[in-house]
């Protein structure tokens, strides 16, 4: 990615297409898009890679368990994608094989936290790298999380 996106170009110029409509000046008010006045000021969360059904239903099989406020915005987070991949997920929490901590269930555990500190990887250069430095520690990713702190929890729920 580093040869074809470079970070400045990434948070100046794309981010701020990534961000919601549930933000800032937008949280009160939302967006009243042309030709669809009928529905009202409409709120959306900016894009999360907690959007993607892919992860979550690796977590799922694996049995991770998050915690709290992290918990609460994956669940959220899992309206914004298709129905039937957020019912597939429930399914798989639910009747999940993987009930015991196993060699492999821990190899593969050990797979997700190694693709989470790549992950807190890349996001800190295309993001943290680009903040001011006494601005770093507010940082908020575009699904509105405190994303470094997020990105440790869940990968630390992995270990």
């Amino acid at each position: 990615m580093k040869e074809r996106l470079p970070a400045p170009f990434f948070y100046h110029q794309l981010r701020k297409f990534l961000w919601g409509y549930n933000q800032g000046s937008l949280a009160e008010n939302g967006l009243i898009f042309e030709g669809a006045e009928h529905l009202g000021p409409l709120k959306y969360d900016g894009a999360s890679a907690a959007q993607s059904s892919i992860v979550s239903t690796v977590d799922a099989f694996l049995g991770v368990k998050h915690q709290g406020t992290d918990d609460k915005f994956l669940k959220e987070q899992r309206h914004c994608m298709i129905k039937e991949h957020r019912q597939l997920i429930e399914w798989v929490e639910k009747f999940t094989p993987v009930t015991e901590t196993t060699k492999h269930r821990s190899e593969a555990m050990a797979a997700i936290s190694k693709f989470r500190t790549h992950h807190l990887t890349v996001v800190a250069y295309y993001i943290l790298s680009q903040l001011p430095p006494d601005n770093k520690s507010a940082a908020t990713g575009t699904g509105g999380t405190p994303f470094m702190t997020f990105l440790k929890n869940l990968r630390d729920d992995c270990q």
